[in-house]
């Protein structure tokens, strides 16, 4: 107990034997595993809470970061971390899209760098999600690397789902031109049973 909450701890493990074969037939990595952990307080149940966590991919890089998570209601919700992230670590590598769109490890500068990372996210109707996502780094060369991400996601309805996604690394903010490494990416899915 802290702060008289409860901690919840976690830890994670996961490999990759033969890397991702990609739709062109190219190979993304021979092998990866990564490994992490964490621990959080629940300052408000089901609302609130504070975290840190670890994260390594054992030939790449490693992670830290300290946060908090808000969800204000159902709708509505947000977060902030610190981050010192060190190689080629990319967080969040072993997602839910890494089979069908993999991160390629060797093409990430290997540098270090910390700095703020926030989310914020809407769920509107129960059928539409957005979420927009800042970082703002200093890399140990004393550069700034800030990005900008957009997504909104349609729930799927009679098997059709569907998510648009719009990133901008190098935002220099509002108004400003679009880089030409801005990427926009759309899925459309069509479930079958």
């Amino acid at each position: 107990f802290l702060f008289g909450r409860p901690l919840v701890a976690g830890q994670t493990y996961v490999y990759d034997r033969d890397g991702v074969v990609t739709s062109a037939g190219t190979r993304l990595g021979a092998h990866q595993s990564g490994y992490g952990a964490d621990i959080g307080i629940p300052m408000i149940e089901g609302q609130w809470d504070i975290y840190g966590e670890y994260a390594t991919l054992t030939t790449a890089g490693s992670g830290v970061s300290a946060g908090t998570r808000y969800k204000l209601s159902e709708m509505f919700d947000a977060s902030i971390a610190y981050q010192i992230l060190t190689g080629r670590f990319v967080p969040g590598y072993f997602n839910s899209t890494y089979e069908d769109a993999p991160t390629d490890l060797s093409s990430v500068a290997s540098i270090d760098k910390s700095g703020w990372f926030g989310t914020l996210g809407a769920n509107l109707m129960d059928f539409v999600r957005v979420e927009g996502s800042y970082a703002s780094y200093t890399t140990s060369t004393g550069a700034a690397s800030n990005t900008l991400q957009l997504s909104a996601g349609v729930k799927e309805i009679n098997g059709i789902g569907g998510v648009a996604s719009y990133a901008q690394p190098n935002f220099s903010g509002l108004g400003a031109r679009c880089a030409n490494n801005a990427t926009l990416k759309t899925d459309v899915s069509y479930g079958m049973n």
